[in-house]
């Protein structure tokens, strides 16, 4: 029974705010995303058209033309960040999009085409150069929030490693991943991950009460999720999504059925009467 380690940060930069050379758009600004640990459904940017034609809609983005500016959205799937195959990316696919596009600063571009780069194929790590997987699990990495302004921008990006490793490794290698693409890592958040044997006297009672009532024999999950188990000595996150039910965490229309409630208070009684005897 376990829960993988976590990291929140951001890749950042800024520059002077002027256009720098004749080229046919500046970008205003780009959003997507509002929480880090949730893949965003939807992206959005705006740019001036300086001159020539406008950008055409590419696959996920749709793009229009207003006055003198070019207004592009992205959409996609929401999803939790620890189950990256359940949703589809807006944020990543605006990236793509804006790093084919010739900007006037080439300050601001250079910042683009670097987030496009990391963020091509991330879900797993694999553009960050982090690939990575135990016997228990494997390391997903969703860039989840982008903020960019006139002079500046944000990527904040949820990380989510195999349970033996340790934070410290992951920072020095996004000390070096920003090295190399000229950014700033901005805020660093890190959760060592959690991990109980099956022999573990707490784990050992939550299984007996699970299996008796249910009669899965099945191993125990390391999860991707966070609770608060992993700041108190000796608790473990037990329930309450059965393997045969959905997992909707975090996502639109979040639910639990009432016979999955009513069998979860079953189990957890049983569970309590365990840990006290």
């Amino acid at each position: 029974i376990g829960e993988k380690g976590i990291i929140h940060f951001s890749l950042e930069d800024d520059w002077p705010d002027s256009d720098g050379g004749g080229a046919p758009l500046t970008l205003l600004s780009a959003t997507a995303g509002s929480t880090a640990n949730i893949i965003p459904g939807a992206a959005k940017a705006k740019l001036r058209v300086n001159h020539g034609p406008a950008p055409q809609s590419l696959g996920q983005v749709r793009a229009q033309t207003h006055d003198d500016c070019l207004l592009l959205s992205a959409d996609g799937k929401a999803a939790h960040a620890s189950q990256p195959e359940e949703g589809d990316n807006a944020l990543a696919a605006l990236l793509q999009y804006l790093a084919g596009l010739e900007l006037t600063n080439s300050a601001a571009a250079r910042y683009i085409r670097a987030l496009a780069e990391l963020c091509r194929d991330s879900r797993y790590g694999a553009s960050f150069g982090l690939a990575a997987q135990d016997d228990y699990s494997r390391l997903t990495l969703i860039p989840s929030i982008l903020r960019i302004a006139p002079g500046q921008g944000s990527l904040t990006c949820d990380m989510r490693f195999p349970v033996t490793h340790k934070v410290a490794d992951y920072r020095a290698a996004l000390d070096d991943i920003c090295a190399k693409y000229q950014l700033k890592l901005g805020f660093f958040e890190g959760h060592e991950p959690l991990l109980a044997q099956e022999d573990d006297p707490t784990a050992a009672r939550l299984l007996k009460a699970y299996r008796d009532f249910t009669g899965d024999l099945s191993a125990p999950l390391v999860i991707g999720g966070g609770t608060y188990a992993k700041e108190l000595p000796g608790v473990l996150a037990f329930g309450p999504i059965f393997a045969h039910t959905p997992n909707l965490c975090h996502q639109a229309d979040e639910y639990i059925s009432r016979e999955d409630l009513l069998a979860a208070a079953k189990i957890y009684a049983r569970a309590i009467y365990e840990l006290c005897v």
